[in-house]
């Protein structure tokens, strides 16, 4: 595993273990997670996933509570990891999970209908 897959996994449990102890902003919900961190080449930049359900407004109040704790969080994730530089956090929405449970339940619809459609298919014919 490469250097910066490493740092990244450190600054996703640094996150996760502030975000879920030490945050108190009502603008970040409980289910807040942290779903992947990516960080550049030189470790100077971490790109921080968050994720959670809820309206967009909740959303972007969430985006803007993190924005908020930015410094905060920053300072957590220098005093916990061994670098030089402590990298700065861009954070960004993840919505794959919602997506994933969009299609999930279009699938579900689907099969639904065909469950149906056959249902109709056999009484019709009598089988």
């Amino acid at each position: 595993m490469g250097r910066e897959k490493r740092v990244a996994g450190e600054v996703q449990r640094i996150l996760l273990e502030v975000l879920y102890g030490e945050i108190n902003d009502p603008r970040i919900p409980e289910m807040a997670t942290v779903t992947e961190v990516r960080m550049n080449r030189d470790l100077s930049l971490a790109t921080v996933y968050v994720s959670t359900l809820g309206t967009q407004e909740e959303k972007k109040d969430m985006m803007k509570g993190l924005e908020k704790a930015k410094g905060f969080l920053r300072s957590r994730v220098a005093e916990q990891i061994n670098l030089r530089v402590a990298p700065d956090l861009r954070f960004k929405l993840d919505e794959s999970l919602e997506h994933g449970n969009y299609i999930s339940d279009l699938i579900d619809k689907v099969r639904a209908e065909d469950a149906k459609k056959n249902e109709e298919f056999t009484h019709r014919s009598g089988r």
